[in-house]
């Protein structure tokens, strides 16, 4: 049993970070704006994560009811994602980047959540196969693991964006690691 929660919290955590460097870039915005509050980001993020695991559990349920030899094909997903969002800033002829502008009318907790949800499609797919394919008394631990990630996640992006020889290569660079 020891052995299958150790597995199953690590591959929760690649998952998460496989599915989540886009976020992070997201992440480094949002702390680079100063309307926005440390504490406002975090909170919307984590609460953008435990929507997704809501929604994640509901797939989850409906696909134990699916043949499984379906389950896989959930992972095209993500790829059709980046694959989108790499032609969206090909054919684009403005300099900034996506999560900038007017898009969100609001600031705080709420518009980081769901500038946040909005971009966690890929999370929601690998996720949603990896809790359809795992015991529901592994539930707990990997969302305990998803929640401890995203301060984590939190925690890097702000120490990336405040580091003086990383700040100016990973804001140039984020427009163009988003897809």
């Amino acid at each position: 049993m020891m052995m299958e929660l150790l597995a199953i919290v690590a591959i929760t955590g690649v998952t998460f970070v496989g599915t989540s460097l886009d976020n992070l870039l997201l992440l480094i915005g949002f702390y680079g704006d100063p309307e926005y509050r440390a504490r406002d980001v975090v909170a919307g993020y984590v609460g953008a994560i435990l929507l997704v695991v809501a929604v994640v559990l509901g797939m989850s349920t409906v696909a134990h009811f699916a043949p499984e030899r379906y389950i896989g094909y959930l992972g095209l997903i993500p790829i059709g994602l980046g694959l989108f969002h790499l032609y969206r800033l090909i054919r684009r002829t403005d300099a900034a980047p996506h999560y900038q502008g007017r898009a969100v009318a609001t600031k705080g907790a709420l518009a980081v959540g769901l500038v946040m949800l909005a971009n966690s499609g890929d999370t929601l797919a690998a996720l949603a196969t990896l809790f359809a394919e795992s015991d529901l008394g592994l539930v707990v631990p990997m969302v305990a693991t998803l929640v401890a990630l995203v301060f984590a996640w939190s925690a890097l992006a702000r120490w990336l964006l405040s580091h003086p020889r990383l700040e100016r290569p990973v804001r140039a660079l984020a427009r163009y690691a988003l897809p």
